[in-house]
């Protein structure tokens, strides 16, 4: 699966893995960008629209194969099943048998996309100088004319696997321009460098809140949140003793109109000290309840995330809010709180009378982890699963006690330190001690 075209490649890494989906770091894309670039007069851009979600899982097989090909093997039923439609059917079978759409996030759903979309790429090879990150394409062209071609051209080969672009996204851009974004250069450019006497960086509280008050303005021309996000990256781990405090409290207030910001308050080393805990809990709980009304499950995760370390309770408002939002990854964190555990069963007893198989594999994560703290019954009758992993300790809610038997075997299986000719054992193996 060569692609000169794709900045993707499947290798050996030092932790075992085989494939990482990163993107280049800046300095790295800068030089691609200036080595292909050269006497371009325009760059065109574009990228797949929901590409992970609209994969057709069937035309793994036109891309591998050949679409013609594909067809008429299928049309002669020669030869019996090509190894495709194998890899075709082990992707359906981890979605209900469904052929739309990956699981965002597994090693194998990157696979399958590098695949489709390494089959695009080489229908445009030869004819544009283009470049592609995962489902993002840069092409630098001659004229605006070629731009517009590669941008049709592109559309043209993306829809033989039903695939389209995302036109919200897709520009024409004439050069010469800068490398990235302009309000990345002044970002960094504001970004306050101090450092004391033994010349270490540090920053005053006043300092981080000028800087933040900059990226806030900054933001109103890219409201998605990007430039408060990078800003915050920039300056958090800086951040120590009252500074931190500031930053914390500036950032928690930010992170009611932007979620996408909640992670980022872990960074920050920030102790009770330096804020008023119950006025943190008092905010969490407005965070939660905002993200349950537009039912976002990472807002109302990080939320009870913050709750639980702060070893606070959300409110009964909220418990009922996550509840109504029928969200299991939420609703799972909802366990975690006295306030939560009978108002979480009663749901589930709910969803165990009246629910299909199906409504009850959606609800998996909650059913399990409330079986797994015997708080139910297995409510998959016939189905050992459940018992499975319970017996080998394995469990979804952070942080566990302590790693499962099952994260030790994989931790065991993904040594890249091993012997030439040492393979790990199976997992049976593994339990009964034979490594």
């Amino acid at each position: 699966m060569k692609d000169d075209n794709s900045a993707i490649a499947a290798q050996q890494h030092n932790d075992g893995r085989l494939f990482i989906m990163n993107y280049e770091d800046h300095e790295t894309k800068t030089k691609n960008n200036l080595e292909i670039s050269f006497a371009a007069g325009f760059r065109a851009h574009a990228d797949v629209a929901n590409c992970f979600g609209s994969i057709y899982t069937h035309s793994l097989e036109w891309a591998i194969q050949g679409y013609e090909q594909a067809k008429e093997r299928v049309r002669e039923r020669r030869n019996g099943l090509h190894w495709s439609s194998e890899l075709d059917t082990v992707l359906r079978n981890a979605k209900r048998n469904e052929t739309s759409g990956l699981p965002i996030g597994p090693c194998t759903s990157s696979i399958a996309v590098e695949i489709i979309l390494a089959a695009v790429d080489k229908e445009l090879t030869g004819r544009f100088r283009f470049m592609r990150y995962i489902d993002d394409y840069t092409a630098f062209c001659s004229t605006h004319l070629e731009a517009q071609e590669f941008i049709r051209a592109l559309n043209i080969e993306l829809a033989k696997y039903r695939l389209s672009l995302n036109l919200n996204k897709t520009k024409i851009t004439e050069l010469p321009e800068p490398s990235i974004d302009s309000w990345v250069t002044k970002l960094n450019n504001a970004t306050p460098w101090r450092t004391d006497s033994k010349g270490v960086a540090t920053l005053s509280p006043h300092e981080a809140i000028n800087f933040l008050d900059y990226a806030v303005q900054l933001n109103k021309a890219e409201p998605d949140g990007s430039v408060l996000k990078l800003a915050v990256g920039l300056i958090c781990h800086r951040s120590l003793g009252d500074t931190a405090g500031t930053v914390f409290q500036y950032v928690l207030n930010l992170a009611w109109h932007y979620p996408t910001l909640l992670p980022m308050l872990e960074k920050i080393d920030a102790t009770s000290d330096y804020y008023d805990k119950n006025l943190v809990v008092e905010k969490l709980n407005k965070i939660l309840e905002i993200n349950a009304i537009h039912r976002r499950t990472d807002g109302m995760c990080w939320a009870m995330y913050y709750l639980k370390n702060l070893k606070s309770q959300p409110t009964e408002e909220n418990v009922a809010l996550v509840i109504k939002t029928s969200d299991a990854a939420a609703i799972t964190l909802l366990t975690c709180f006295a306030s939560g555990v009978r108002s979480v069963i009663a749901y589930t007893n709910a969803i165990i009378e009246r629910s299909t198989l199906y409504e009850l594999d959606q609800n998996w994560i909650l059913l399990y982890q409330l079986f797994f703290n015997e708080m139910i019954g297995n409510p998959y009758a016939d189905d050992p699963t459940f018992e499975i992993l319970k017996k080998h300790d394995v469990q979804f809610m952070n942080p566990p006690e302590k790693d499962s038997i099952a994260e030790d075997y994989c931790f065991y299986y993904s040594n890249p330190f091993r012997d030439e000719g040492e393979f790990p054992v199976n997992f049976q193996d593994y339990l009964e001690g034979k490594r």
